[in-house]
């Protein structure tokens, strides 16, 4: 099943426990060989809150260190 954008709204806590079990699938388009798909199943998540300081978007607005752009990011 592919999941909807509208899936990810929600609680932090509650999407790591419903992200368990389901499978990322990414195909690539190999010139040799044609479709090749790969696929890997989620075992574990970590939860983090933004204000958190094990979060990767607790700085909030950030340079990007190899173009200089700026980047808000947030979860």
């Amino acid at each position: 099943m592919i999941v909807s954008t509208t899936f990810f709204d929600r609680e932090p806590l509650e999407l790591a426990q419903s992200l368990i079990g389901k499978l990322l699938r990414h195909r690539i388009n190999h010139p040799a060989h044609g479709d090749i798909w790969r696929s890997a199943k989620i075992t574990e998540t970590e939860v983090y809150y933004q204000a958190e300081r094990g979060s990767h978007s607790s700085p909030g607005f950030t340079e990007n260190p190899t173009s200089g752009e700026q980047t808000i990011i947030n979860c």
